[in-house]
């Protein structure tokens, strides 16, 4: 509340002072004096937010905490293994989880819905957890592409489960009991004390209605499952898979004839299934691996840079003149939103993979930002759904402490940050 009303006098200080400046009775000394006032007042704001933004990187910093239990580091390692393993007993079908390659405090899934509203979404999610674990701090869920959802935060993307979870005790409540709920939120819908009142709103009044704003995050989810989000799951599609389905299927169906001839050849006789099931899975098996040994080849995934990258995956696009691209970097002017609804102002962003940073400059001639992530700390990356935010190419970059709120000048540098951004994110993944 400080650091906000700080901000708010800065604000109001220098516009009073710019508004001097276009006084008619205002003699040059006058106006020369304002001129210096106003740049004292912009460099004071700018050391504000250079600070605030040290305060809140130091919050994600990978310091060693102090645990109330006393939980060693290692003791700790194999706590969350142990959580691991009580998720994979619970053979939740369709949601598939592993441990972030660089860290034991972030788990990366992705939920595969087969019926509902939500049919045929591949949502991808990140969970991160407390490095305080067990003891009680409250796992957050962060899904990765847009979710029309009662229970998830329009911007953030966030799953809020504050109804289900007061409170986290350690003796009694298990990582896997969140990733349960993640997994039944597609088909039970709980819209009572929403986080997102529109959609439960939509949802009261008629599924039907809903239902077109849900497949619309199916598509979205679509998209984002096979192209390289803030998530170590790499989804690749399979060409081949209705062939391969089809071989299986056709291999395993018996002959439609029912009166078989008394010469029928050895090789016909072993292509019909047998009545026992352990030969018919090995038989199966065996298939199987031929088929995909014939239909697949793998490909050792090449390495580019991230000009190269935009330019593969954008084509034209990429080529858009409001961004200056290099090979691992890439800046330009974007509008800047302070606050949610705070009057927008032009900055300089900056991108950085091969320190995966991301700054924000007053302008292309300073050295000092007013505003640094790192891009590993990046759990979204997105455009609103929204027409007006369509119109103005505005993108939310969102990370654990974090909502920052940009707009490209152009629908070109739109998808250039866009991907751009989630590209450095998923750099080390």
């Amino acid at each position: 509340e400080d650091y906000q009303e700080k901000l708010k006098t800065l604000d109001r200080l220098i516009t009073e002072l710019k508004a001097g400046l276009k006084s008619p009775d205002a003699s040059d000394e006058d106006k020369n004096k304002l001129k210096d006032e106003v740049a004292l007042l912009v460099k004071k704001k700018q050391e504000l937010l250079k600070e605030r933004s040290r305060a809140l990187e130091d919050q994600t910093t990978d310091a060693r905490p102090e645990f109330q239990h006393g939980f060693g580091a290692v003791l700790q390692k194999f706590i969350l293994l142990g959580e691991m393993r009580l998720f994979v007993k619970q053979n939740m079908e369709g949601l598939y989880v592993r441990t972030h390659p660089h860290t034991d405090f972030a788990w990366d899934g992705v939920v595969f819905v087969r019926e509902g509203l939500y049919q045929g979404g591949i949502f991808k999610f990140r969970m991160l957890i407390p490095p305080t674990y067990p003891d009680a701090c409250m796992p957050r869920v962060f899904f990765q592409s847009n979710l029309f959802h009662p229970r998830v935060h329009e911007i953030t993307g966030e799953l809020d489960i504050s109804k289900y979870y007061t409170a986290w005790t350690p003796e009694t409540d298990r990582l896997w009991h969140v990733l349960k709920y993640v997994h039944r939120m597609f088909g039970k819908i709980d819209a009572d004390n929403a986080v997102n009142e529109g959609a439960a709103a939509v949802y009261r009044v008629s599924q039907d209605a809903f239902a077109t704003p849900a497949q619309r995050c199916v598509k979205s989810s679509q998209n984002v499952a096979f192209s390289k989000s803030a998530n170590s799951l790499d989804l690749q599609p399979c060409p081949k898979y209705e062939q391969i389905r089809q071989a299986m299927f056709d291999y395993l169906t018996p002959p439609k004839s029912t009166h078989l001839r008394a010469n029928t050849s050895a090789s016909n006789r072993q292509r019909l299934p047998s009545g026992s099931d352990a030969v018919t899975k090995a038989a199966l098996t065996a298939r199987t691996a031929q088929l995909v040994a014939s239909m697949v080849q793998k490909e050792e995934p090449e390495s580019i840079t991230l000009k190269k990258y935009l330019r593969q995956s954008l084509g034209a696009a990429s080529l858009t003149t409001d961004i200056r691209l290099a090979d691992n970097e890439c800046a330009g002017v974007v509008t800047y939103y302070e606050h949610e609804e705070g009057e927008p102002v032009r900055r300089w962003l900056h991108l950085v993979c091969d320190s995966q940073q991301l700054l924000l400059f007053t302008n292309d001639r300073e050295n000092e930002p007013v505003l640094e992530l790192t891009a590993t700390n990046v759990v979204r990356c997105y455009q609103p759904e929204s027409g007006d935010a369509r119109s103005s190419n505005i993108f939310y970059v969102i990370t654990p402490t974090a909502t920052v709120k940009f707009a490209a000048l152009s629908t070109g540098g739109l998808h250039t940050w866009l991907s751009a951004i989630v590209y450095a994110a998923s750099l080390h993944l």
